[in-house]
């Protein structure tokens, strides 16, 4: 048995979709076992499948056209010739995922899924009046779903598709200039190479950026993480602490070479050693109008600041 996607790496959604094109759970083919792991297997089970020429395809192409209702492929003859065309074009997708992705083979047999889900996309709208083979339209479903996939799989933030197809255009122009003028290049030579506004340049830049993990482990023996080597730029540092205490004691040493009254004003206004009070307040309590309390308050701060001075 060998599923265009198998079970163990599709997800639901690839499910759902592979219902909705009519794709069986599992295409039967009596094989002996042998001692190469489950993607050996599978790839050595499409290598077994006959290759269509052209004039089958063809003929397939025709039967899955005439079944087309709504979406969907209908009717027994449609659906055995739909089989038939994407089990013996499941090579292409080894060859696809093998020869143009350097990955892993944990990752290979999830691309190798998102492959099989553009045969099988191309395999439901393969026309036979296209005039072209069937490998060569299906080449672009399947690099379409296996790029996508491995984009997914590789960054923490999913960006959308045309995002992705930008990146890789910014990346072919930076290695281009990179090799003629013997340097990285500039933005702005990025930008004249793409004929891109500079800020659209800035913007994809960050976009090529991944993300770090704040708990990423930083040296071998200490146990920091990445998170604690970050400067938090709205604490204090040192000196302006240092700086703050120097000016709170030269305003209390101000404060005390003030008249009591004057002092108690300022105290009182500002909320030092209690809550902060209005001129109102500060007047009821002296036994004066608001208007005295603010007079007091003016004249209060004035010497202070030559004090300070």
């Amino acid at each position: 048995m060998i599923p265009l996607i198998p079970k163990s790496t599709a997800t639901n959604k690839q499910q759902s979709t592979r219902e909705a094109i009519g794709l069986a759970d599992g295409f039967h083919r009596d094989t002996q076992p042998d001692e190469r792991d489950g993607l050996g297997r599978y790839c050595a089970e499409a290598l077994n499948h006959d290759a269509l020429d052209a004039q089958e395809e063809l003929r397939l192409g025709r039967a899955i056209s005439a079944g087309r209702k709504g979406g969907e492929i209908v009717g027994e003859q449609a659906k055995s010739a739909f089989q038939r065309l994407t089990a013996c074009n499941l090579r292409l997708v080894c060859h696809v995922v093998t020869k143009e992705f350097s990955v892993d083979r944990a990752l290979r047999e999830e691309l190798i899924a998102a492959g099989n889900l553009g045969l099988a996309i191309a395999a439901q709208r393969y026309d036979a009046g296209f005039g072209t083979r069937f490998s060569t339209y299906a080449y672009m479903h399947i690099r379409s779903k296996v790029f996508a996939a491995l984009n997914q799989e590789r960054r923490t933030v999913h960006l959308p598709r045309n995002i992705h197809e930008s990146l890789a255009k910014l990346r072919t122009a930076r290695g281009q200039l990179t090799q003629s003028l013997g340097r990285p290049p500039e933005q702005e030579e990025l930008a004249a190479e793409l004929r891109w506004p500079t800020e659209k340049v800035v913007q994809h830049l960050c976009h090529e950026q991944y993300p770090a993990s704040l708990d990423a482990p930083v040296g071998e023996d200490d146990g920091a993480t990445f998170g604690q080597t970050l400067a938090d730029d709205s604490a204090e540092t040192p000196a302006e602490a240092a700086g703050r205490s120097s000016d709170i004691e030269r305003v209390r040493r101000a404060l005390d070479e003030l008249p009591p009254r004057d002092a108690d004003v300022l105290r009182m206004r500002e909320g030092i050693g209690g809550p902060e009070m209005t001129l109102e307040q500060i007047g009821g309590r002296l036994g004066v109008t608001r208007e005295r309390a603010r007079q007091v308050e003016q004249r209060a701060r004035r010497r202070l600041m030559e004090l300070m001075s």
